[in-house]
């Protein structure tokens, strides 16, 4: 319990910072614009305090990364719209269970863990402007000699990494191609969390059929 209260906290201060940067850059960039159009402080001068409602673009794409970590954080750690997070999912799941293929051709919920974990690394290199490839070794690895406790703590610091990637962006980054594709930053963030969330799915049903 005490690991989580201190994950969620680390969650909600990487929010806090990204926001406060966003608000930081949203003055600047007001500050600049009235300067250039030759706005005065009075909301009734200079071009008849003409509004902007519910703000402008630059806003909102300014607000898009602290909903970006919302988003990542509920659904690796809830609390999830959906249902259990994915983390949720895997608490009181034992080393046996994980290892345990309970439906025939599927993968076990510790190849799945790690599968989860080696594309949050690749994300987390690639916003920070790599153009990180996963071998077919990496993306599926064996894990005949993985310890289960040892997965998760990865997995949870794979989380944290990505975080702090994502909380590292400035606004004008989202809309940039990441590097070597066609799709760009915002993209890659929410592929992620659609990624681990289609994994969190297998997870469940591999649960169920274990009884």
């Amino acid at each position: 319990m005490e690991d989580a209260a201190r994950e969620t906290a680390q969650w909600h201060h990487l929010v806090d910072d990204a926001v406060e940067r966003e608000d930081a850059a949203a003055e600047d960039e007001d500050g600049g614009r009235e300067e250039r159009n030759g706005r005065s402080d009075n909301p009734r001068g200079g071009d008849g305090g003409a509004s902007h409602c519910g703000g402008s673009y630059d806003d909102m794409r300014m607000r898009a990364i602290e909903r970006l970590l919302i988003q990542l954080n509920a659904a690796y750690g809830g609390p999830a719209w959906h249902g259990p997070s994915l983390r949720e999912l895997l608490d009181g799941v034992t080393e046996e269970q994980a290892r345990a293929r309970p439906i025939a051709n599927a993968h076990s919920i510790l190849e799945i863990v790690v599968h989860i974990r080696a594309w949050m690394d690749a994300v987390s290199e690639r916003l920070a402007g790599s153009e990180r490839e996963l071998t077919t070794e990496e993306d599926w690895s064996d894990v005949a000699r993985t310890s289960w406790p040892a997965v998760l703590e990865e997995l949870d610091n794979a989380e944290s990494r990505v975080c702090d990637a994502v909380a590292r962006l400035r606004p004008e980054d989202l809309d940039k191609p990441v590097a070597g594709k066609r799709y760009s930053v915002y993209a890659l963030v929410h592929g992620l969390i659609q990624h681990n969330l289609y994994h969190a799915g297998q997870i469940s049903l591999l649960k169920k059929a274990l009884g």
